[in-house]
């Protein structure tokens, strides 16, 4: 039974999405009727109270608790689409392991040092000979287990800081490949310089490593290169396991 008195607190406000949490941030130890969880999404109704719900509106035995989030993977600061957040962070592995889908759109004949638009360009190439039937077959040759090359310029970690900030910081860095999985990979449109593409993939595959290796010039471990240079104008997240747009 739900206490007569009890306020139907229904907003759970995030600042400083990337960043620490602070304590102001709380939640209720119950869970209020306005609020519907579906998996580690959150969905919050409108506050029904006649006016701002407080910490003086509850219960002793209510009163809020530091709230803990977590987030199913990151997105490219320049990205945009579908990202897990929830508060349940023991479910976290089981977003994290889901599969993931991406749109994608890409230049020719620019390559930059973030592998998409945001960087300084660093070399320039022509793409006069590149055919839609060439981006067809050569998109063929990243699909299944293969070895890729993370961007610089990425969340991945060494001693604890990430490689974009020691990139940043002029630390000469080495990035090994690893093996990620490329479920599926279509073209979508052709229209030189620009194309787009959408992409199935596992975890931690870089769709701006997909870009970048598709364009360059010599072959690559497992992959064909298109004989010019590519980068990322625009990318979008489709879906991520069970969460979709």
């Amino acid at each position: 039974m739900w206490p007569s008195k009890q306020p139907h607190l229904s907003e759970v406000r995030v600042e400083n999405y990337f960043g620490k949490i602070t304590p102001e941030y709380t939640r209720p130890r119950f869970e209020p009727r306005s609020r519907t969880v579906i998996g580690g999404l959150v969905y919050c109704e409108s506050n029904t109270l006649d006016h701002a719900a407080t910490e003086a509106d509850l219960h002793p035995s209510h009163r809020p608790q530091p709230l803990k989030l977590g987030h199913g993977g990151t997105l490219d600061h320049t990205a945009t689409g579908v990202l897990g957040v929830c508060w349940g962070c023991k479910v976290l592995p089981k977003l994290l392991s889901g599969d993931k889908k991406y749109f994608v759109r890409g230049r020719f004949g620019t390559a930059t040092d973030t592998y998409n638009e945001a960087g300084t360009t660093t070399k320039e190439a022509t793409f006069d000979h590149i055919t839609e039937e060439m981006v067809t077959a050569t998109l063929k040759t990243f699909v299944g287990h293969v070895l890729q090359t993370p961007p610089k310029y990425s969340a991945l970690k060494r001693d604890g800081i990430r490689l974009a900030e020691l990139t940043r910081q002029g630390v000469d860095i080495i990035v090994r490949p690893r093996y990620v999985d490329c479920y599926s990979i279509s073209c979508l449109q052709f229209s030189p310089p620009d194309f787009s593409l959408e992409v199935s993939c596992g975890g931690g595959y870089y769709i701006r490593s997909l870009v970048h290796d598709l364009g360059e010039p010599e072959p690559v471990p497992h992959y064909l290169g298109l004989g010019s240079c590519a980068h990322v104008t625009q990318l979008h997240r489709l879906q991520h396991g069970p969460f979709t747009e």
